[in-house]
């Protein structure tokens, strides 16, 4: 079940990869995504390599070339997606399981509040 969590966090909508995608580096990765541009929904890569969602789940990735690997916390096995980056900042994510691809655009990291202060 956990691995299919994982298989689920990197397949969801299919889109097409298009030519004139690129390489995607650790650094265009870190932060928060969505998929089907639902925000609320988020899914953050971390730069410590932890990925997170907005239910609370999460787990560890890592990415070598254009190849994504991600695990589920407490979960056995991992999954693979290729990924690349399109022109206008957005990510192609492809779960090498099914062939299914994600369309990924990112979110806006609401700012903090300063401590103390209550609306």
């Amino acid at each position: 079940m956990k691995l299919r969590l994982c298989m689920a966090a990197l397949a969801a909508c299919a889109v097409s990869t298009g030519a004139a995608a690129q390489n995607v580096t650790e650094r265009d990765l870190v932060g928060r995504w969505a998929e089907r541009g639902n925000c609320r929904d988020w899914m953050a890569y971390n730069a410590d390599g932890t990925w997170t969602r907005a239910d609370g789940s999460g787990g560890e990735w890592a990415l070598q070339g254009n190849t994504l690997t991600a695990s589920v916390n407490g979960g056995n096995g991992a999954g693979t997606a290729t990924v690349r980056k399109l022109p206008d900042g957005s990510i192609n994510r492809t779960a090498s399981f099914d062939g299914h691809t994600d369309h990924l655009t990112r979110c806006a990291v609401p700012p903090r509040r300063p401590a103390g202060r209550r609306r």
